[in-house]
């Protein structure tokens, strides 16, 4: 069975009815799902069963208001899920994601044909990311004991490592002769936490581009020579069969036809700040954003 982890930040829990719709449609080995709510006001713990998967919402405090929501609470929030998962698999994916296709018997059966170690999707700039195409923690799924120990990176995790402060390597070298010890927080264990460590950004095929949440898994990825694969968006929200990536020699269609996966609306929290700083009629009155509205309609058919 499969455990599900999700973060809501910002006043997006208006998509947990979506996710909800999504799991109870397209999955059929997913049994729980852990989402933390890392924003302010804190809740009290909310747990309910939708035909059979059990849900589980509560909430996280973070170090101190410098490290934010937004900042940390995505990778945060992950581990806190992940801690709470008892299945032998492990789903992540973001709040504002729907599915197309029963993705968890479809990634297990891609996983089992090509002797995956993890399998997913990359990040809609994947061009722009450290770890370029390696599958993101937007939407992936993994074994959990394949996952690296509590004692991974033990002395080089910490807050406040620069993420992309500038896309420049002169201008980042800067960023790490600054004295960070007055806002770095030794942090063993969280391997999710983003950040560029000096002394492992040669391992990444782009050094200069952006460290964010998970980007360490990369690292452990390389150590223990994990197979991957990861689906690609043409428009940065569809996702489907026919556009894929490996990091082993794979020049085969996976499915006789294209097959969508998910869509993605990238970039939610943004939509809700300037809706309200603006006036811009971007979201909902739940806070969901409009083009997820219609698109969600359009495959869900309400």
């Amino acid at each position: 069975m499969i455990s599900l982890c999700t973060v809501v930040v910002n006043d997006i829990k208006g998509y947990i009815p979506f996710l909800e719709k999504a799991i109870d449609k397209y999955t059929n080995q997913i049994s729980e799902v852990f989402i933390a709510n890392v924003s302010t006001p804190y809740e009290e713990e909310k747990k309910w069963v939708i035909n059979g998967v059990k849900y589980n919402l509560f909430s996280i405090e973070l170090i101190d208001r410098f490290h934010s929501s937004v900042q940390y609470g995505h990778a945060t929030g992950l581990h806190a899920g992940l801690n709470k998962a008892t299945n032998e698999y492990v789903f992540f994916t973001d709040p504002d994601v729907f599915f197309c296709e029963v993705i968890d018997d479809l990634y297990l059966e891609v996983m089992e044909k090509y002797n995956l170690d993890v399998v997913g999707v990359s990040h809609h700039g994947g061009h722009n990311q450290c770890y370029t195409y390696f599958p993101c923690l937007m939407n992936m799924m993994i074994k959990r004991d394949k996952l690296p120990p509590k004692d991974f990176l033990k002395g080089h995790l910490h807050y406040s490592w620069p993420t992309h402060l500038d896309q420049d390597l002169e201008r980042r070298k800067l960023d790490f002769e600054f004295d960070w010890s007055s806002v770095i927080y030794e942090n063993n264990g969280n391997f999710f936490i983003q950040g560029a460590i000096p002394e492992f950004m040669d391992q990444f095929p782009n050094p200069g581009g952006v460290f964010d949440a998970g980007c360490n898994l990369y690292i452990f990825a390389q150590q223990e020579n994990w197979r991957w694969l990861s689906f690609q968006t043409m428009d940065c929200h569809w996702y489907d069969t026919l556009h894929y990536k490996t990091n082993f020699k794979l020049r085969e269609r996976l499915y006789n036809k294209k097959r969508i996966l998910l869509y993605h609306q990238v970039s939610s929290t943004s939509a809700i700040e300037h809706s309200a700083l603006y006036g811009i009629k971007l979201v909902e009155e739940d806070g969901v954003h409009v083009d997820f509205h219609k698109e969600f309609k359009r495959i869900y058919g309400k």
